[in-house]
């Protein structure tokens, strides 16, 4: 009876490799699962660890159900592909982490892992026969993709996150300047003609009506020499003229301030509409009016 003869496959992958790249694939998501844990806070953190672990795991179920085309093709795009979505998203998703030495070993650990992987993949694909090297390759696209889209999406975060920044803080100055200008009125009897003569009086003559704005004369300062701040552009507009005379400014018994992003999209979300009965409006497609939904 004649034994069936088997058929060369080539050489077969050395065991030291293969093996490296399981110990490189564990650690590493053990490092990933140790990663959310620097902040507790930060839920972007654990998405970050989730979509970063998803292609480790499948590494491991491919190579334990003998796939090692893709196997290999996964470890091969992981190393460097998920240290660099590492790299971008903890800055973005926990900018000041809780415990920042827990997240200096985790990410310690992860990158030596990403190199002992790399090399052990490498290693791996060298050891392996011709025909079944060529079919690697066929593996690299879909995860380059993967790690791309989660590339995108955390520099898409970091943008989003500056507009969010700079729509609250253009708020907190317009409700500086509402402070600041009240108690300009209270003390005057109306409003400045400009926000810069809201500023201390460099005339003896005149008479300084801004004891009551206090530390506030810096943003109406900065808002009245620049025009913008962080990110916006503001506009004041006295309105309704009171009085003038000799020994006063010039008064008014009303104001409207706009805010706006100097690009919408990129600098700031929302625009806002402040006037003198103090209210803020917001429009987050369009310049604000007095119409508009009133935000506080």
């Amino acid at each position: 009876m004649k034994s069936a003869v088997q058929p060369d496959l080539g050489p077969q992958p050395g065991r030291r490799w293969v093996r490296g790249v399981y110990v490189a694939t564990a650690v590493s998501l053990l490092s990933l699962v140790a990663l959310p844990f620097s902040d507790p806070r930060a839920a972007l953190l654990l998405w970050l660890a989730v979509l970063c672990l998803l292609p480790y795991l499948l590494v491991l179920e491919r190579l334990r159900a003998g796939d090692r085309r893709r196997g290999l093709a996964l470890a091969m795009v992981s190393a460097p592909g998920a240290l660099l979505c590492v790299l971008l998203g903890v800055p973005r998703a926990a900018p000041s982490p809780s415990e920042p030495r827990w997240l200096a070993t985790a990410f310690l650990a992860f990158a030596l892992a990403q190199g002992l992987l790399l090399v052990a993949a490498i290693g791996t694909y060298r050891s392996m026969g011709r025909q079944e090297r060529g079919r690697v390759w066929v593996g690299f696209p879909l995860p380059t993709l993967y790690f791309a889209l989660v590339a995108v999406f955390f520099l898409a975060l970091d943008s989003h996150r500056r507009q969010h920044s700079n729509t609250a803080s253009a708020l907190a100055t317009l409700r500086t300047l509402r402070e600041a200008l009240h108690s300009y009125k209270e003390q005057c009897g109306g409003f400045p003609e400009a926000l810069d003569r809201a500023a201390p009086s460099v005339s003896a003559e005149e008479p300084d009506c801004t004891v009551a704005v206090g530390g506030r004369i810096h943003t109406l300062l900065q808002i009245a020499r620049s025009g913008q701040s962080h990110g916006y552009a503001f506009d004041y507009r006295p309105r309704h003229r009171a009085f003038s005379n000799d020994n006063r400014p010039l008064l008014y018994e009303g104001y409207e301030v706009r805010a706006d992003p100097v690009t919408r999209g990129e600098t700031g979300f929302a625009s806002f509409w402040l006037s003198e009965d103090g209210r803020i409006h917001e429009n987050w497609s369009a310049p604000a009016g007095p119409s508009d939904h009133t935000r506080d």
